[in-house]
């Protein structure tokens, strides 16, 4: 079972049993609305999904047969409405269903279910589809692929399915992080042609393309470029430093080839007085524009000493050779600095990296910030999304999130966030309320930027 950690608040919690909060928290600023609260603070919001259509999928921890859940939230005047697409039960369509969903050209809605062990009928991971519908009709649930065995052993802690992505002849391709045994690999890159998809060929064979070797720990992320290459991330990867690493997985340059891999970037390999100039671990997905550039970030460390995580940038190579490094922002603590700034304290980005439609890069923060850092209350905002220029500098908003003793809203983040048009969404582990200091069951909340 996978293990996810994050920070609890020093303070009794109040359970909240609500699933309707109002358009916006008291006090919050302005763009930050909370649209809808987890019926238990045990289970968690770990990922959102927006649709064209407004509606927003949701995926949780737990549900009512403790093994996972997909909701939908539909807009119902200035409410969402929540309703139940589907209670995983560790049958045969699986459970401990992925935080991540990705939408394919026809606006259908696919994602991974794990494994969970509890009977016979319980596969070792699945495929679904969150079926769009027609006119006046409703989203469904289905089962398109039960996972082979041949992928690898998911039992081991920290080990799952993540992301997907689709080419334009709808060939699926989908990456599985394992536990780094001597014979499956840290993970591996599988595809599930189209055919099988649709059902043309429904018993068709989910291929094995790549191994990633055992020096590659934690791999994840996962987007495509225009000649089919895969990117990713590997959080304590690297064959020097083992402090993370960016991956490329590549297709066979003749018929009936091999699948390539290879790290375009490790990060930690120069140092400043025990600081790592690049960063270090890096997390979430990265992002890629149409030249092919990509986009992620580190956790930790950059520059000397004061860097809290960095916006990283990789160009590629015009004609072979290596790929072009930079960073485009550290996350720092100024010191000494007693002048209020847009990104004062924010740091150790950790989630997946968007880009918008103007090309800014957005990420969450889960932790920083002050509400009045020279005044007499320096309370903490926990979490907060960023947007920044992919030119670099200093340039950053912040959108400053639950303030202890000064602003109600989402406490800690939770997810990674999800975007349609100009309209963020993501999760928090606590709602906090600013009037009564209590803490309540995580929200799923949207920014309009």
């Amino acid at each position: 079972m996978t293990h996810r950690h994050f920070l609890t608040p020093l303070v009794d919690c109040v359970v909240a049993g609500m699933a309707l909060l109002p358009a916006s928290p008291s006090g919050a600023k302005s763009g930050l609305e909370a649209i809808y609260q987890s019926t238990s603070t045990g289970d968690y919001l770990i990922g959102t999904h927006a649709n064209a259509d407004g509606t927003v999928f949701v995926v949780t921890s737990v549900g009512p047969n403790g093994d996972g859940q997909i909701l939908l939230l539909t807009p119902d005047h200035k409410k969402y409405k929540p309703s139940l697409i589907k209670a995983f039960a560790c049958d045969i369509d699986g459970g401990r269903p992925s935080e991540a969903l990705v939408a394919d050209a026809a606006g259908n809605v696919w994602g991974m279910g794990n494994g969970c062990n509890d009977n016979g009928a319980d596969p070792q991971g699945t495929l679904f589809e969150l079926v769009k519908p027609q006119s006046g009709g409703h989203w469904t649930f289905k089962t398109v692929a039960q996972m082979p065995a041949s992928i690898g052993n998911l039992d081991v802690v920290g080990s799952d399915y993540r992301s997907v992505v689709f080419d334009k002849a709808g060939n699926l391709y989908g990456l599985a992080t394992l536990g780094c045994g001597a014979d499956d690999g840290c993970g591996k890159i599988f595809k599930v042609p189209a055919a099988v998809l649709d059902g043309t060929k429904p018993k068709g064979k989910v291929q094995i393309l790549y191994t990633f070797p055992t020096t590659s720990s934690q791999p994840t992320g996962m987007v495509r470029d225009k000649k089919g290459n895969l990117f990713g991330v590997e959080y304590a990867g690297g064959d020097t430093m083992h402090l993370g690493a960016v991956w490329e997985v590549s297709p066979p340059v003749t018929k009936n080839g091999a699948w390539t891999g290879r790290n375009i970037h490790e990060f930690c390999l120069t140092q400043n007085s025990g600081s790592c100039d690049d960063g270090e671990n890096p997390a979430g997905m990265p992002a890629i524009d149409g030249k092919g550039d990509l986009f992620g970030t580190t956790s930790s460390d950059g520059g000397s000493h004061t860097g809290n995580g960095t916006v990283w940038t990789l160009v590629p190579p015009v004609s072979g050779g290596d790929w072009t490094f930079g960073q485009t922002h550290v996350f720092r603590d100024p010191q000494g600095v007693c002048t209020p700034t847009t990104d004062y304290g924010v740091h150790h980005p950790q989630f997946n990296t968007l880009l918008d439609k103007k090309g800014q890069i957005l990420t969450f923060t889960q932790s920083g910030g002050f509400f009045d850092p020279c005044g007499t209350f320096q309370s903490a905002i926990n979490g907060g999304l960023v947007s920044i220029s992919p030119l670099g500098g200093d340039a950053i908003v912040n959108n400053q999130f639950a303030v202890q003793q000064h602003v109600s809203g989402p406490y800690t983040i939770f997810s990674s966030p999800s975007l349609v048009g100009d309209t963020v969404f993501g999760t928090s582990v606590w709602y906090y309320d600013a009037p009564t200091d209590t803490y309540s069951a995580g929200v799923v909340f949207k920014i309009t930027r």
